[in-house]
């Protein structure tokens, strides 16, 4: 494993101050949208969706500033990032998303998708969140290994929000990724659990 990329994840940390001035330059916003559309989804449903928030006026209005709990990173970051997934996927790219494999493929896998998600609420938006995280987590190494900071942020209100980006109903936010360049650093990294606490070898004991 390359000593680098473990450098990258330590020094990843939740930034809360950016440079108001900063513009994320198009090439690079492109190679973090690029990174992360290859984050893995069950039955390659690709279920995740990203509103990418950079207008100032927007971030600056009254009631966008509300929807975030007025957190000044919802302003000075030079782009929010809006995770959210359409939890009824399953319905709409059952077919689409396996149209290189072949029919026979297609008949196999739109089965297996209905009889996994149909009727199973609690299952689709689990697997909305976890689309959303695996994919967060790619952005914000993606945005690390370009020299930005990143902020993952679920203090909002999700309502307001979803107004502000016309959330369609079958849609659900899971978080927001605020990028841009710190301007202060962070606290001292917290303390970590000792590896014993939080890793489990076979199962746990009885």
């Amino acid at each position: 494993m390359s000593e680098n990329y473990l450098k990258l994840v330590e020094a990843r940390r939740a930034i809360k101050e950016f440079d108001n001035e900063h513009v994320l330059p198009e090439e690079d916003l492109n190679k973090i949208l690029t990174a992360v559309h290859f984050t893995p989804t069950a039955y390659n449903l690709q279920n995740y969706r990203f509103v990418v928030v950079q207008d100032k006026e927007v971030r600056h209005s009254d009631d966008f500033m509300a929807a975030g709990w007025n957190q000044p990173k919802m302003a000075t970051s030079s782009a929010l990032i809006i995770l959210c997934a359409d939890k009824d996927s399953w319905r709409k790219d059952a077919r689409r998303v396996w149209e290189s494999a072949g029919k026979d493929v297609q008949d196999t896998m739109e089965g297996m998708i209905t009889s996994y998600y149909e009727g199973n609420e609690r299952v689709q938006l689990d697997e909305a969140h976890r689309s959303c995280g695996m994919a967060g987590m790619n952005i914000m190494l993606t945005a690390q290994a370009l020299g930005y900071d990143t902020c993952p942020m679920d203090g909002f209100d999700y309502e307001a929000m979803g107004k502000q980006i016309n959330l369609p109903e079958d849609h659900v936010i899971s978080f927001i990724i605020a990028i841009g360049k710190r301007t202060a650093d962070p606290f001292p990294r917290a303390t970590l659990l000792p590896k014993d606490e939080i890793v489990i070898h076979e199962k746990f004991a009885a």
